[in-house]
């Protein structure tokens, strides 16, 4: 019996409109969905990040920036003077940047992230930024 690869292709889109409401009654203008992003794509971001920050090793804050940090793993400076960077793909609130930070429990981290559609801790630098920057509220 011969086994055939078959390949899936789905049809995504990496913005998607509806409103997001979270859970504070703040709500985000857009989604991103990184997963419509292509493995070459995230080789792209990697080499963009690399140019910009130097780092000993990389962390992902959470699931959605695995992908991320497979892809900076060739861009680790084997110098442990430098930070430990930890990246993620959409921050919102910061939160998740923020817990890991604090799990790692190292005072030399820099962070960053593909989209920002919330305020960035000071430590995390965005690639992509929306104009705002900022998550409203409604009251």
């Amino acid at each position: 019996m011969e086994l055939v690869k078959t390949k899936i292709t789905r049809n995504m889109n990496l913005f998607v409109k509806p409103i997001i409401h979270l859970v504070k009654g703040q709500t985000l203008p857009i989604t991103i969905d990184c997963d419509a992003l292509t493995d070459a794509d995230y080789k792209c971001l990697a080499d963009i990040i690399g140019k910009k920050l130097q780092f000993k090793r990389v962390v992902s804050a959470g699931s959605g920036g695995i992908k991320l940090e497979n892809a900076l793993g060739n861009c680790c400076v084997e110098d442990d003077t430098y930070a430990t960077l930890i990246c993620g793909d959409v921050l919102t609130t910061g939160a998740t940047m923020n817990n890991k930070k604090n799990d790692l429990n190292d005072p030399n981290v820099i962070g960053v992230v593909i989209f920002a559609v919330g305020k960035c801790p000071d430590w995390v630098m965005p690639v992509f930024t929306f104009w705002e920057n900022e998550v409203s509220s409604t009251s």
